[in-house]
């Protein structure tokens, strides 16, 4: 899989902070058969399936803890991609 390292960060930091604030999905988290670069083939075949560009980071952070929470789900193939990471900045 080739996508970009900011994309593979930004899910990871996600699912880190969630694990340490949801002790039930810490568990899950921590699963020895469970990966980030899987994760991130399952999201990007998820993507891909749909026909859209553009996602809210909340759907594809669900489709990232769907990929968690599910013991046997299917990855997909791996997929070669560049993703965009839109991080917005609050002033405050």
């Amino acid at each position: 899989m080739k996508t970009t390292e900011t994309f593979k960060q930004t899910i990871r930091t996600y699912l880190e902070y969630r694990a340490s604030t949801d002790e039930l999905f810490a568990v899950r988290y921590a699963d020895p058969k469970k990966n980030i670069d899987d994760c991130i083939t399952y999201i990007l075949n998820q993507v891909w399936a749909s026909g859209c560009n553009g996602f809210a980071d909340e759907e594809i952070y669900s489709m990232a803890l769907h990929y968690y929470d599910e013991p046997d789900i299917e990855v997909g193939k791996s997929v070669n991609c560049r993703v965009v990471v839109n991080h917005h900045l609050s002033q405050g």
